[in-house]
């Protein structure tokens, strides 16, 4: 059974008049670029953290980027800056002392203390990437958390080192180039630090 029509009352068709139905859209109107405006600003923004994560570009080669490298058979985790050194890096023993050095977190994850070793690895990726010649390890220069100078052997160890089980560290190396290295020369070093268990 059907609900029963109602008449329609004379109240009813009163019950909006145009003046309240113009009051109403005239306080639209007014707040109308209020709303706009926040509208828009939260697009833009949304658009620009959109944007920027996708069209980012990682140039490794050309400037400092973070190097991860986690090792599940040691147990180990390290993070560090890659390292790019060019004719730009020439300076005495002294400057190389005082210049900006490059920062390594260690973290030992296992459930032993453990030796290792820090290595400079030359990558093969951003040389290809780049386009240039090898620097020979004798001409690079560094200090590992401010022990006395050395050159990079064959061996490219950099320091070794000691870790207590679920403790990190933070280390400081400083690297330079060796003030007989012919600065014309069209050669960059590039590399990455890695762990090595001993």
């Amino acid at each position: 059974m059907g609900r029963p029509i109602k008449k329609l009352q004379k109240s009813d068709i009163n019950k909006n008049s145009s003046s309240q139905v113009s009051h109403t859209i005239r306080k639209i109107k007014e707040n109308e670029a209020k709303y706009t405006a926040v509208l828009v600003l939260v697009f833009m923004a949304l658009f620009c953290v959109i944007g920027y994560f996708t069209l980012r570009v990682n140039n490794g080669f050309l400037t400092d980027s973070v190097h991860q490298l986690d090792v599940a058979d040691y147990g180990l985790s390290l993070s560090s800056s890659v390292v790019t050194l060019s004719a730009s890096n020439v300076m005495s023993e002294e400057e190389g002392l005082q210049s900006n050095p490059y920062y390594l977190t260690v973290e030992n994850r296992t459930m032993h203390d453990l030796n290792y070793k820090i290595v400079l690895v030359e990558d093969e990726d951003l040389y290809e990437s780049c386009g240039c010649q090898s620097i020979p390890l004798n001409q690079i220069h560094f200090s590992f958390e401010e022990e006395n100078p050395a050159i990079l052997d064959e061996s490219h160890t950099v320091g070794k080192a000691f870790l207590m089980s679920g403790k990190k560290k933070q280390y400081k190396v400083r690297i330079w180039l060796d003030p007989s290295y012919d600065s014309s020369l069209e050669a960059h070093f590039h590399g990455h630090f890695v762990i090595e268990r001993q």
